[in-house]
Protein backbone atom coordinates (compact mmCIF):
# COMPACT_ATOMS: atom_id res chain seq x y z
CA UNK A 1 0.00 0.00 0.00
CA UNK A 2 1.54 3.20 -0.95
CA UNK A 3 1.14 6.25 1.47
CA UNK A 4 2.04 9.89 2.26
CA UNK A 5 2.98 11.31 4.88
CA UNK A 6 0.86 13.83 6.85
CA UNK A 7 2.58 15.27 9.82
CA UNK A 8 3.01 12.19 11.98
CA UNK A 9 0.43 10.35 10.50
CA UNK A 10 0.61 8.39 7.34
CA UNK A 11 -2.16 8.33 5.00
CA UNK A 12 -3.07 5.48 1.93
CA UNK A 13 -2.72 7.26 -1.18
CA UNK A 14 -6.22 5.87 -2.73
CA UNK A 15 -7.93 7.88 -0.26
CA UNK A 16 -6.34 11.22 -0.77
CA UNK A 17 -7.30 10.82 -4.32
CA UNK A 18 -10.76 9.10 -3.38
CA UNK A 19 -11.10 12.46 -1.29
CA UNK A 20 -9.76 15.01 -4.30
CA UNK A 21 -11.89 13.39 -6.22
CA UNK A 22 -15.47 14.04 -3.98
CA UNK A 23 -14.07 17.46 -3.15
CA UNK A 24 -13.80 18.33 -7.11
CA UNK A 25 -10.06 18.96 -6.53
CA UNK A 26 -7.49 17.80 -9.42
CA UNK A 27 -5.49 15.06 -8.52
CA UNK A 28 -1.83 15.14 -9.85
CA UNK A 29 0.38 12.33 -9.31
CA UNK A 30 4.29 12.36 -9.80
CA UNK A 31 5.14 10.40 -13.40
CA UNK A 32 5.95 6.46 -12.33
CA UNK A 33 9.24 6.83 -14.07
CA UNK A 34 10.17 8.83 -10.83
CA UNK A 35 12.39 6.69 -8.38
CA UNK A 36 13.11 6.87 -4.77
CA UNK A 37 16.42 7.73 -3.73
CA UNK A 38 15.48 5.93 -0.54
CA UNK A 39 12.77 3.83 -0.97
CA UNK A 40 10.08 3.94 2.18
CA UNK A 41 11.26 7.60 3.17
CA UNK A 42 8.16 9.50 3.00
CA UNK A 43 7.66 12.98 2.49
CA UNK A 44 4.94 16.02 2.10
CA UNK A 45 4.44 19.30 2.00
CA UNK A 46 4.70 22.60 0.37
CA UNK A 47 5.49 22.49 -2.79
CA UNK A 48 8.23 25.08 -3.94
CA UNK A 49 8.74 24.69 -7.24
CA UNK A 50 11.44 26.00 -9.81
CA UNK A 51 12.36 25.31 -13.55
CA UNK A 52 16.04 24.70 -14.07
CA UNK A 53 17.45 26.78 -16.84
CA UNK A 54 21.03 26.20 -16.03
CA UNK A 55 21.98 28.16 -13.51
CA UNK A 56 22.32 27.30 -10.24
CA UNK A 57 21.09 30.22 -8.62
CA UNK A 58 17.53 29.85 -9.75
CA UNK A 59 17.34 26.92 -7.57
CA UNK A 60 19.54 27.89 -4.42
CA UNK A 61 16.90 31.26 -4.77
CA UNK A 62 13.88 29.31 -4.22
CA UNK A 63 15.65 26.85 -1.43
CA UNK A 64 16.21 30.06 0.40
CA UNK A 65 12.75 31.30 -0.10
CA UNK A 66 11.81 27.90 1.57
CA UNK A 67 10.80 26.84 5.07
CA UNK A 68 11.19 23.62 6.80
CA UNK A 69 9.00 21.10 5.59
CA UNK A 70 8.94 22.67 2.46
CA UNK A 71 9.14 20.04 -0.80
CA UNK A 72 10.99 21.40 -3.82
CA UNK A 73 9.90 20.64 -7.01
CA UNK A 74 12.69 21.17 -9.68
CA UNK A 75 12.09 21.08 -13.58
CA UNK A 76 15.08 19.99 -15.51
CA UNK A 77 13.11 19.01 -18.49
CA UNK A 78 13.27 15.28 -17.69
CA UNK A 79 17.04 15.43 -18.94
CA UNK A 80 19.04 11.94 -18.08
CA UNK A 81 21.97 13.11 -18.98
CA UNK A 82 22.42 16.35 -17.64
CA UNK A 83 22.58 15.63 -13.52
CA UNK A 84 21.46 17.98 -11.25
CA UNK A 85 21.11 18.37 -7.02
CA UNK A 86 24.46 18.31 -5.83
CA UNK A 87 25.75 18.95 -2.22
CA UNK A 88 25.75 22.38 -2.90
CA UNK A 89 22.07 22.25 -2.44
CA UNK A 90 21.97 20.32 -0.14
CA UNK A 91 23.98 22.58 2.17
CA UNK A 92 21.78 25.27 1.53
CA UNK A 93 18.86 23.09 2.29
CA UNK A 94 16.33 23.00 4.76
CA UNK A 95 13.19 20.82 3.00
CA UNK A 96 10.78 17.98 3.41
CA UNK A 97 12.21 16.44 0.65
CA UNK A 98 12.98 16.86 -3.40
CA UNK A 99 10.93 16.41 -6.06
CA UNK A 100 13.77 16.07 -9.28
CA UNK A 101 12.34 16.18 -13.02
CA UNK A 102 15.55 14.75 -14.22
CA UNK A 103 18.57 12.79 -12.99
CA UNK A 104 20.77 13.51 -10.16
CA UNK A 105 24.22 12.96 -9.00
CA UNK A 106 26.39 13.12 -5.81
CA UNK A 107 24.52 9.50 -4.74
CA UNK A 108 26.47 8.82 -1.30
CA UNK A 109 26.19 12.28 0.06
CA UNK A 110 22.60 12.74 -0.73
CA UNK A 111 22.13 9.09 1.00
CA UNK A 112 24.16 9.95 3.92
CA UNK A 113 21.73 13.12 4.34
CA UNK A 114 18.77 10.89 4.61
CA UNK A 115 16.56 13.98 2.94
CA UNK A 116 13.94 12.19 0.49
CA UNK A 117 14.13 12.34 -3.28
CA UNK A 118 12.49 11.49 -5.64
CA UNK A 119 14.32 11.58 -9.22
CA UNK A 120 14.79 9.86 -12.77
CA UNK A 121 18.08 8.21 -12.02
CA UNK A 122 21.64 8.85 -10.94
CA UNK A 123 24.57 9.46 -12.77
CA UNK A 124 28.09 11.00 -11.75
CA UNK A 125 28.38 13.60 -14.65
CA UNK A 126 27.39 17.38 -13.96
CA UNK A 127 26.20 19.60 -16.27
CA UNK A 128 29.18 20.81 -17.98
CA UNK A 129 29.66 17.14 -19.30
CA UNK A 130 27.07 17.46 -21.23
CA UNK A 131 27.26 19.05 -25.14
CA UNK A 132 24.01 18.63 -27.18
Amino acid sequence: MSTIAAGDEQVPTAAIADVSVRVDRPVRWAPPSLRPLLPGALFSGSARSVTHLGSVDSVLEVIAESGRGDVLVVDNGGRREERRIADLWLAEAALAGIVLWGAHRDTAQLRHTGLPLLSLGSAFSGPRWYRP
